[in-house]
């Protein structure tokens, strides 16, 4: 793929990049109508931070310092159950998330994926191996408790998620390329 020359984006480029994502454009198609020279990529990433920036100027310092005063009184319990789960201490988990950023405990929750066996990444069937005490544990018929009902369809939060569901050898059966 032969290489775009490289030019500044202007205050007119940005007005037009919002503009037309606004109206839910695509990039290919923004890139090829009004920026020939920049890659569908780079108008996605250009969008991404002026979007980011938007964000931050929404908060002013007063927002800030009461965002910073609740979660200083809430960071136990807002690290506390993810602690439990990978077996360390809550303020461990705290820092290594604050270390590494978002952006990078994304991809390695990717990485993590693609590397967890089938069954674990069959979110419809709603079931995480995961024991009581937050240990990895196989799938196995029986109950299992899902804990995971903020990432279910409407449909499925319908369902009494909250006490585990029962998992048979169908279910287990179930998920891509096994019908």
């Amino acid at each position: 793929m032969a290489s775009r020359p490289s030019s500044a984006w202007s205050a007119d480029d940005d007005r037009r990049l919002k503009s037309e994502r606004a109206r839910n454009r695509g990039w290919n198609l923004i890139q090829r109508n009004y920026f020939p020279h920049k890659t569908p990529n780079a108008c996605r990433k250009r969008h991404e931070r002026l979007m980011e920036r938007e964000n931050e100027e929404d908060w002013d310092h007063e927002k800030f310092e009461q965002l910073a005063h609740h979660y200083v009184n809430l960071r136990k319990e807002i690290w506390s159950p993810l602690a439990t789960r990978v077996g360390e201490n809550w303020k461990t988990v705290e820092s290594r998330c604050m270390e590494k950023g978002l952006k990078n405990i994304q991809t390695a929750a990717r990485s993590f994926q693609r590397k967890a066996p089938r069954p674990y990444l069959d979110q419809s069937a709603a079931v995480i191996p995961y024991d009581e005490q937050g240990n990895w544990t196989s799938l196995q018929p029986g109950i299992l408790q899902t804990n995971f009902a903020p990432h279910l369809s409407e449909y499925d939060q319908g369902l009494n998620c909250d006490s585990g569901i029962e998992v048979t050898g169908d279910l287990l059966e179930t998920g891509p390329g096994n019908g």
